[in-house]
């Protein structure tokens, strides 16, 4: 109980890098209002747009109408976890004009807290999802199915941090290639646009030409995205499951091994040109 009260009355400093971006993400008001009203049209636009395509089929592609809105919910949850542009052009400025070097001099770990102040905003786009979607299970489950049942959330919990890491440790590349590439925010840019597209959480991959998902195979947005969204309101044949898993695995220590080689040259690199 001492360590307990201790924590409370002297906070990490991770801590309060989550709690000062959460507070100054929701200290406009108009801002905070226009994120909600966002976060709702965005299904209900979504929805219209589904149940367009679906009037005169049952299907299309391997979505059927019965989980468009499980699609449509679940995929704006994801994608809200996944989109940090905002965060991450500030630390490549940071970068650009030197203020970067305190993290040199600071007894502080940089990806961890960079990783907390990208929380802190996040806190309410999570919520408002989570809020969006229990209104739909509650109030929508007669007309649509919800294809989430108790025995899957467990394992869909692990799925989405697993994409939500290996989505955090993609960004960090882009903040170590700023220490060499001058306009490192358009790669940041380019990036989240790919997260909201290719990622299959705002149009399923099924939609698009084969040659197209034949070349996004190749990377690791369908693993982010469109896995554990379909694991959700789908069944996938066991097979297909452990191999995209041990897919969604292989990229992690892929990216963690390339991250750790890019960090030991960046900070030498701003080092030796002084911050």
């Amino acid at each position: 109980m001492a360590n307990l009260i201790h924590a409370i009355q002297n906070p990490s400093p991770y801590f309060k890098a989550i709690r000062n971006s959460f507070i100054a993400d929701i200290e406009y008001r108009s801002s905070y209002y226009l994120l909600i009203f966002a976060s709702f049209v965005t299904v209900f636009m979504e929805l219209a747009v589904f149940d367009h395509i679906f009037s005169k089929q049952e299907s299309a592609g391997d979505l059927h109408h019965s989980q468009a809105l499980s699609f449509i919910v679940l995929g704006l949850l994801l994608r809200n976890g996944v989109t940090l542009w905002s965060n991450i052009s500030d630390w490549i400025e940071q970068i650009r004009d030197g203020s970067f070097r305190k993290f040199l001099l600071q007894p502080l770990h940089m990806p961890s807290y960079f990783f907390a102040n990208a929380i802190g905003p996040k806190i309410t786009t999570w919520t408002l999802s989570l809020v969006t979607f229990a209104i739909c299970k509650i109030f929508f489950s007669s007309q649509f199915s919800m294809m989430l049942p108790l025995h899957k959330i467990p394992m869909f919990l692990m799925l989405v941090t697993f994409a939500y890491f290996l989505t955090w440790q993609l960004y960090l590349t882009v903040i170590y290639v700023a220490f060499w590439v001058e306009e490192a925010s358009a790669l940041s840019t380019a990036f989240n646009l790919g997260m909201g597209i290719f990622t299959g959480t705002l149009i399923p991959l099924s939609w698009f030409p084969p040659w197209f998902r034949e070349i996004i195979s190749y990377t690791p947005f369908p693993l982010i995205g469109s896995f554990p969204l379909q694991f959700a309101i789908s069944e996938i044949p066991t097979q297909l499951f452990y191999t995209q898993f041990l897919s969604l695995l292989s990229w992690i220590l892929l990216v963690l091994f390339i991250n750790a080689f890019l960090k030991q040259s960046a900070f030498k690199r701003f080092e030796a040109f002084g911050g």
